[in-house]
């Protein structure tokens, strides 16, 4: 790439001053980046931070797999069977991720060319396909619960923890998209620390007390460990419909009133 670009001449008179960073420049776009990457980060470590709940209390006293397990064994079934069941909801999620990623791009351009009536419309309209694509899916995935994780894994242990998952996490799939929705509109429209604040509170601190609590007065079951989950993810989702309309439109008549580029 680099002897293709020397060859068109693009760097002829460039002066050394030219590769002193310009920090107002730079420092926007730290400002959109660098929430987004903790947005991932903090993503990935929900899924670590659970992998590390659901064997815990697997292997505490009360726990159903204890019966025909010895603690260990049943920790490694709690965690394969959580993997099996993740996979198959993330399949289902696919459309609503991108559909996030696509409204993203749409608002973030009609925010530089101020057309405040088609972001709302945008908004609108992705809100409405995301909520009827995860219902969809989550019917599917309701009836399915038992039947898709056998696909996978025939253990019966892990079956067990897969199709408790699956039928409690169907039920949270419009949730996420309520999240996905509004954190990527407001992406669009450079405010990335919404989206980083509510996946942090939604995939680590969140599960972090519903561990703890249940720990205190339900251990062993995983039942209500996800009964827990769901009610954060529902939490977040319906905050995220409360708040995101009126920080848009503080942020529409911020944007509008200065002077265009």
């Amino acid at each position: 790439v680099m002897i293709v670009a020397l060859r068109t001449g693009i760097f002829s008179g460039l002066k050394l001053r030219e590769f002193i960073p310009f920090w107002p420049l730079l420092s926007q776009v730290i400002g959109q980046g660098v929430p987004a990457a903790v947005n991932m980060l903090l993503i990935a470590g929900g899924f670590i931070s659970i992998q590390f709940f659901v064997p815990e209390i697997a292997k505490q006293a009360g726990s159903v797999l204890l019966e025909t397990m010895s603690p260990a064994e049943a920790g490694e079934a709690a965690v394969n069977g959580y993997m099996n069941a993740a996979r198959i909801e993330q399949l289902l999620l696919l459309p609503v991720i991108g559909l996030e990623l696509a409204l993203i791009s749409i608002v973030g351009n009609n925010l530089g060319a101020r057309k405040e009536e088609r972001i709302w419309r945008a908004y609108r309209l992705a809100m409405i396909s995301a909520l009827v694509v995860t219902i969809v899916g989550m019917i599917i995935q309701f009836a399915g619960h038992s039947l898709f994780p056998s696909w996978i894994n025939q253990s019966d242990e892990t079956l067990r923890v897969s199709s408790g998952m699956l039928s409690i996490s169907a039920f949270l799939l419009p949730a996420f998209a309520l999240v996905f929705m509004n954190s990527g509109t407001l992406q669009g429209m450079k405010r990335p620390l919404f989206a980083m604040i509510i996946n942090s509170v939604r995939l680590v601190v969140g599960p972090f007390v519903v561990y703890l609590v249940i720990s205190q007065i339900a251990p062993g079951n995983l039942f209500a460990f996800w009964v827990g989950y769901g009610a954060v993810a529902w939490g977040c989702g319906v905050f995220a419909v409360w708040y995101t309309p009126g920080r848009m439109r503080r942020v529409i008549s911020r944007e509008f009133a200065s002077p265009a580029a």
